[in-house]
């Protein structure tokens, strides 16, 4: 109780701090482009209304998410794509509005539900706290899409800790989504931040590693940077192949980012 109660407070300090950026832009950042092929910012924030409501109704009526996640089942893109379409034409002011609705939706269903629950997702199902911390991640990654469309350096914040953990839970979905056979090997990852000690996380022993700062893991395994252009270190076949397939969200992985996209955020 007291992991999804700390994580709900760093879910909704997430959120405020995208806020703060959403409320500073003008009308023609809403429709800079970003790195995702073919999203401007208005879709990022669109995508992300969306998705807040649809929490919303695992935690509130799994049977109706159940329509939901069939539609996506039949074409996971095409599904992608056409929930943006009823915020197309909305005014960027307006846009916000609904997804800071839907965010204070998805709060108060949280703090509603049962803890023990398991909660249906687009993926594999999972606990609140990780439901807590999914929807945290997307918040956290669609805001990097945010800012590199403004030219900002990405956020780093202590935050980050609750991607690292999803990312490395959803080790065996990276590969299960793309149908590759999930490696026995296990890796080990260290990860350094400001300020406090390195964040590990280990199964069992193994001399297979992953190591960097952990705002660069965060970065890659959401799939925002190529692994090849940051900080980390992959020690052995397997963390190489995991830097470089791994994604910490449900859904398809999208093209990911190239080498030479971004210049060094450090």
């Amino acid at each position: 109780m007291a992991d999804s109660a700390a994580a709900l407070i760093d879910l909704e300090a997430e959120h405020l701090a995208l806020a703060e950026l959403v409320d500073s832009l003008t009308d023609r950042d809403w429709e800079l482009p970003t790195p995702a092929p073919g999203w401007r910012v208005r879709h990022q924030i669109a995508h992300l209304a969306y998705f807040s409501d649809a929490a919303v109704t695992a935690l509130r009526d799994p049977e109706a998410f159940s329509s939901l996640r069939a539609r996506s089942d039949q074409d996971s893109v095409r599904y992608s794509e056409s929930v943006l379409e009823p915020y197309a034409d909305m005014p960027g002011s307006e846009l916000a509005c609904v997804w800071l609705d839907a965010v204070g939706r998805l709060v108060a269903a949280l703090r509603a539900a049962d803890l023990a629950q398991r909660v249906p997702w687009y993926g594999p199902s999972m606990s609140q706290t990780s439901m807590i911390t999914a929807r945290l991640m997307e918040a956290w990654a669609h805001g990097q899409d945010v800012r590199d469309a403004l030219g900002l350096k990405p956020l780093e914040s202590g935050r980050l800790a609750h991607v690292a953990r999803l990312a490395c839970m959803a080790r065996s979905y990276s590969y299960t989504n793309r149908r590759f056979e999930v490696p026995e090997v296990p890796v080990r990852v260290i990860l350094t931040r400001p300020a406090a000690e390195p964040w590990e996380w280990t199964e069992t022993i193994s001399l297979e590693t992953i190591k960097g700062p952990l705002l660069d893991f965060c970065l890659v395994l959401t799939r925002r940077r190529h692994w090849s252009s940051s900080r980390m270190v992959a020690h052995g076949q397997a963390a190489r192949e995991w830097l470089t397939i791994g994604q910490a969200y449900a859904g398809p992985p999208g093209l990911g980012r190239r080498p030479d996209e971004f210049a060094p955020w450090w």
